[in-house]
């Protein structure tokens, strides 16, 4: 990402930067989300698992 922005402002495209970041933003928040609703859904799996077995 430093490199990507890096590089469109060194070249002059402004905008490009902006969007450029505007999408990792938007990336990262997405993976945030994604991660926390998997934390969720391990801990209901976890809950629903025996405790023992009979053999």
């Amino acid at each position: 990402m430093p490199i990507a922005k890096l590089g469109t402002f060194l070249i002059g495209e402004y905008s490009e930067a902006v969007v450029t970041m505007s999408f990792y933003q938007v990336g990262e928040l997405l993976q945030d989300v994604a991660i926390e609703k998997s934390k969720i859904y391990i801990t209901s799996l976890m809950n629903i698992r025996l405790d023992y077995a009979d053999l």
